[in-house]
């Protein structure tokens, strides 16, 4: 690096650089070998990585040993990161062996780490040597953190910042994390029928930012696989939380509807019905929050539109499905949640059977028992969901102003957040492309080498 070209100010973070990887020694962090300082240049002799970054491999690397490699590498080193303690300078701090169990390596992905924090940390910083092993560089936005310090430097890239970042506020180093889940798709083995609904999935969720929709970040789309990087759920499914507890006292099964209804509100008002409300779509953050998710059988209505296409699931499918007519796709979507509130508060399913044919003759005659402990208003609420008659069904207005909803400490608050969401007006379209100037591209031809044409 020459000094005159680089500035001062980079120079600050050359030397920063040098302090920090003077004092690690990690199998996952590159080495630093040798400094050559002159009047006018620093030469960093470092370890070499000869594969190159992981950002570059990133599009071709598949669920196989590689992958798993990475993963569980990645997770070492910040583990061992958070462990750090001292920054003594010219003092090697070799990790415990035991930082290397790579527990629950698969679950996430920290964005920064330290208590010598790199605040700069993303795929980019990240290299494979000819093992295919991570080592970890650019440590010239690293920070020395004392205990329960928060910093006020924002550094580092976008695209990997948490919202402490972008907030301007303190943060703690530590503790701005971000957790993501990653979907990754084979192309040829989901065929070509499903890669429609994986795209019609890609689009709604990019339209669609709510409290209670799970977030779509990234798409990373190859030759043979589409990935999805989404907001991470670490509580699961609301399904499998109501088969370990049996069924939900009302309290807090109002409280896990509420937030439901809230989120399909809020896709009717952005004209997209879900089409596959089920228990098993709905998941939980780690706060106890719903994040409504699945949306490959999602659809764009336009006003007064039916619907042909008969999809979901057979438990949550209302009559008009199963007698193979046009539909109303908000009025299904009732339904379903009618169905939902039905799982939350009995742990069972209203229309019960063991083959399709045997569910459609219960979902036919409409009929539903209730125990005996269910309350009168939560009763009459899931009855006017289920009702077989569509035009007779209620509404999502209505079923956010029945006495149970209501009954609820917090439904000034979700009706707040409805309203909100509601007056929000959805993006609007592309402008159509507009002539292009003949005199632009031919200088654009003339000095840049362009195709005018």
């Amino acid at each position: 690096m020459d000094k005159d070209l680089i500035g001062d100010k980079n120079l600050i973070k050359v030397y920063r650089e040098i302090e920090a990887m003077k004092c690690l020694r990690h199998p996952y962090i590159i080495r630093l070998y040798e400094v050559i300082e002159t009047a006018s240049q620093v030469c960093l002799v470092m370890e070499f990585a000869s594969k190159g970054e992981v950002f570059g491999e990133l599009p071709f690397l598949r669920i196989s040993l590689l992958g798993t490699i990475f993963i569980v590498n990645l997770y070492c080193h910040l583990n061992w990161g958070h462990e750090t303690t001292s920054h003594v300078s010219n003092t090697y701090l070799r990790p415990k062996p035991e930082r290397y169990s790579g527990k629950q390596s698969a679950q996430c992905l920290t964005a920064i780490t330290g208590v010598l924090l790199i605040e700069i940390l993303k795929a980019e910083n990240l290299l494979l040597d000819y093992r295919g092993c991570v080592k970890l560089v650019d440590f010239g936005f690293c920070n020395v953190m004392q205990p329960n310090e928060l910093l006020n430097t924002h550094c580092g890239s976008p695209q990997y910042a948490s919202p402490e970042l972008f907030k301007g506020e303190a943060y703690d180093g530590i503790k701005v994390d971000v957790w993501v889940a990653i979907k990754i798709m084979d192309k040829d083995l989901i065929g070509d029928k499903n890669l429609i609904k994986v795209y019609r999935e890609i689009e709604a969720m990019k339209c669609l930012r709510h409290p209670y929709i799970i977030r779509l970040y990234e798409v990373i789309e190859t030759a043979s696989q589409v990935c999805l990087v989404m907001e991470f759920a670490s509580k699961g499914e609301v399904f499998d939380y109501i088969t370990r507890v049996k069924h939900l006292p009302e309290t807090e099964a109002r409280e896990i509807f509420w937030q439901t209804v809230c989120a399909v509100s809020y896709c009717h008002h952005r004209r997209i019905a879900h089409r596959d409300l089920k228990a098993e779509n709905l998941l939980l953050d780690y706060r106890g929050c719903v994040k409504l998710v699945d949306f490959g059988f999602c659809n764009v209505m336009q006003p007064n539109e039916l619907l042909n296409t008969h999809c979901g699931s057979p438990q949550y499918a209302s009559p008009e499905l199963f007698k193979g007519e046009a539909y109303d796709g908000i009025k299904v979507d009732v339904w379903s949640l009618g169905v939902i509130l039905y799982v939350l508060v009995c742990g069972s399913f209203p229309f019960c059977g063991e083959h399709l044919g045997t569910i459609k003759a219960s979902v036919m005659r409409g009929l539903v028992r209730f125990p005996f402990y269910l309350s009168h208003s939560c009763e009459s609420l899931i009855r006017w969901m289920l009702n077989s008659d569509p035009v007779k069904r209620c509404s999502i207005e209505q079923v956010c102003c029945s006495p149970w909803m209501r009954s609820s400490p917090n439904w000034p608050a979700y009706a707040e957040l409805m309203q909100h969401y509601a007056s929000t007006k959805p993006a609007a379209a592309a402008p159509e492309a507009e002539e292009l100037d003949p005199a632009v591209l031919s200088l654009l031809s003339d000095n840049f080498g362009y195709d005018a044409s």
